[in-house]
């Protein structure tokens, strides 16, 4: 073998290791994973032009982080007023668009979450720090806030919920489901026009997943419906907590296809019952054959 061929084997040889340690070197570092997700529109204020989303996660070791998105919406600065407290601003550039994030371990383009953060922290926008935007909550000062009138809004999207959590025998069970949110306003409506669909938590007692969809209407009609499937047959006591304290709201029975619901609306349909209670309010659905609870919102806790 002359010299030549002996420096091509080898280069040959040697080739593989090389790059293994260039994709070694290259891999990302694992990120931790998403637990919980949830997605929601916030009220458009005063008629407010545009649209803006809150995102708020929880990774596996409990670090939450949040995202605000606007978009269609006036040009300038916004002010992210997180449960009374001024926490940066969001720009909207001259598309109308603007995006601000906070983490616990924030990254480019990420702000510093040093600050108390749940699912249930009230959102403020302010337009020019002196015009309430858009709010989580339609609260009287959202319903009275000085905004841009526009004739009509409508605006929906979707998005993937992630849930985890642990049964009692510590092992972890995964429900992942679609989520989606449409809100609309019109002038001279009474309430703002409200269909929000959430995921329920897999509590780990069984499989399957489960929905609550709650709907208002402009003439302020409330309806809420609460879903499962792929779950066993059997009946299922539904929690709803409220004023009144965390009570029995209603059974669903599930007997076909693995899967049941239960509707309650103001003023009840054939099959609907009086809804009594506040509909967003905490959700615990218990399987009555074993006394275990098998989902829950905004958690199992």
């Amino acid at each position: 073998m002359n010299r030549s061929t002996k420096t091509t084997w080898t280069t040959l040889i040697a080739l593989p290791l090389l790059l293994g340690f260039v994709i070694v070197a290259d891999s990302p570092p694992v990120s931790a994973k998403t637990v919980l997700q949830d997605d929601a529109i916030l009220f458009s204020c005063g008629q407010f032009p545009g649209r803006a989303t809150r995102r708020f996660r929880v990774d596996e070791h409990g670090n939450p982080d949040l995202q605000i998105d606007v978009s269609n919406a006036p040009a300038g600065p916004y002010s992210v007023i997180i449960d009374g407290i001024d926490r940066g601003v969001l720009q909207v550039n001259a598309l109308g668009s603007g995006q601000i994030e906070y983490d616990t371990s924030p990254g480019p383009g990420q702000l510093l979450l040093n600050f108390p953060l749940t699912i249930d922290s009230e959102i403020d926008l302010l337009f020019n720090g002196t015009t309430l935007a858009f709010s989580l909550s339609n609260d009287s000062a959202c319903q009275n806030a000085g905004g841009t009138t526009s004739s009509s809004t409508s605006t929906s999207t979707s998005s993937t919920s992630t849930s985890t959590s642990l049964d009692s025998s510590s092992s972890t069970t995964t429900t992942t489901s679609s989520s989606s949110y449409t809100t609309s306003t019109t002038l001279g409506g009474s309430c703002q026009a409200i269909d929000n669909t959430v995921s329920l938590v897999n509590c780990g007692a069984v499989r399957g997943a489960g929905t609550r969809r709650v709907r208002v209407h402009l003439d302020c009609e409330r309806d809420v419906r609460y879903q499962m499937r792929k779950v066993p047959n059997g009946t299922y006591s539904v929690f709803v907590a409220d004023t009144d304290g965390n009570l029995k709201r209603g059974t669903i029975t599930v007997s076909v296809r693995n899967q049941g619901e239960i509707e309650f609306d103001d003023t009840p349909a054939v099959n609907e019952f009086p809804l009594t209670f506040d509909p967003f309010g905490p959700v615990s659905i218990v399987r009555d054959a074993t006394g275990a609870r098998v989902f829950g919102y905004p958690s199992c806790q």
